[in-house]
């Protein structure tokens, strides 16, 4: 029995259950039909790209090698709040009902993996109570998580992204508002916009000595200040004006499974917006937020998220955030813009940030 994913294992079911219809292939049931470890089921269950439909999670949770666990994850990661309302017109019935009988025929057999539907930023909120009501049988799907954990804890991810974990060797340079990163294969340099400036060195540091987690933080993740602020990684660049604060993130992006990020608009919110949330509570979103715009600059595609409301922690005034993100080579550039007036995002200081990244090729020169 498996509790863990090869990289080499991992990139194979990657391949062939993550994005294969945005490349224009059909589900391989021969291969998903091979599979023998739960924990496989688990790995692809849990990275589903959910603009491909439901019909791989169908095959999931009626494979004899589901989980308690892995039905679990998809169950409240599923539409039962429109279930309760609207049965057999909700687009995840076939799919909840599914798990609902053989939950009733104790068609699953074993808890090995842990799973908190509390504790995992893509399940859906419903009125629990009224969906036992309707469905007494259903109790086994909200007892106690048992098994063992199999994710790494929301500190350790947030160490994973530190850049000294990326595999090719990279340098950074800083020089004359030009902010340079150089890969084995691309250099991205980014050239401060005109009227901004970087925050002084006592400012950023101050920044972080008195930093304070948003305090949804530890209910969500079970983690605390101290321990998140030993794996703290620190910004590359906090530049402002009198309107803005940019504040740019250099990660590595191979803990994030930024894999066909431009059209996976789901992976992008299960692993972008959870570690911003660890900063700041967002209160309130754009209408239509979901819909991202994407941006194609110097080959590379620009991903941009619409206006969010957010709250800092000890600070009592709301302010106003875009994220802006492009990921190369393995490299993910994640920006904040900050403002404290809404309507100052009227001005398209999207594009004029996006147009300050330059991606070449590395044999080329600036």
């Amino acid at each position: 029995m498996k509790f863990n994913v090869s990289e080499k294992r991992a990139a194979f079911l990657a391949h062939n259950f993550f994005n294969y219809s945005f490349e224009g292939r059909e589900l391989d049931l021969r291969i998903f039909q091979s599979i023998g470890e739960p924990i496989e089921l688990q790995y692809i269950a849990q990275n589903h790209n959910y603009d491909n439909g439901n019909d791989l999670l169908n095959l999931i949770i009626n494979h004899p090698k589901c989980d308690i666990s892995t039905a679990k994850m998809i169950f409240f990661r599923s539409d039962i709040d429109g279930f309760i309302e609207h049965k057999n017109n909700c687009g995840d019935t076939d799919l909840i009902t599914s798990i609902l009988k053989n939950f009733e025929n104790n068609f699953y057999s074993r808890e090995r993996f842990y799973y908190n539907p509390d504790q995992d930023p893509d399940s859906l909120h419903f009125d629990r109570q009224k969906f036992l009501n309707q469905y007494q049988s259903a109790e086994a799907l909200f007892s106690k998580p048992k098994g063992k954990r199999i994710e790494p804890s929301f500190a350790q991810a947030f160490h994973l992204r530190n850049l000294k974990f990326y595999e090719g060797n990279t340098t950074i340079t800083s020089k004359d508002g030009k902010f340079l990163l150089t890969t084995p294969h691309n250099e991205i340099l980014f050239q401060i916009p005109v009227g901004f400036v970087p925050v002084n060195d006592k400012r950023y540091n101050d920044f972080f000595t008195s930093w304070k987690f948003s305090e949804n933080l530890e209910k969500r993740f079970d983690t605390s200040d101290k321990v998140l602020k030993k794996v703290l990684i620190k910004p590359q660049l906090i530049v402002e004006n009198e309107d803005f604060i940019i504040v740019m993130n250099i990660f590595n992006s191979q803990p994030l499974q930024l894999i066909g990020s431009v059209t996976n608009v789901a992976t992008i919110l299960r692993n972008e917006l959870v570690y911003l949330e660890a900063f700041v509570d967002i209160v309130g979103v754009e209408d239509e937020f979901t819909k991202f715009k994407r941006i194609k600059h110097d080959n590379a595609w620009f991903v941009s998220t619409k206006v969010m409301q957010i709250k800092v922690v000890n600070i009592e005034s709301f302010y106003f955030l875009k994220l802006l993100l492009v990921e190369v080579e393995g490299i993910l550039f994640s920006l904040f813009i900050i403002t404290s007036n809404l309507d100052k995002f009227i001005k398209e200081i999207t594009s004029e940030i996006i147009n300050s990244f330059s991606i070449k090729n590395a044999q080329s020169s600036f």
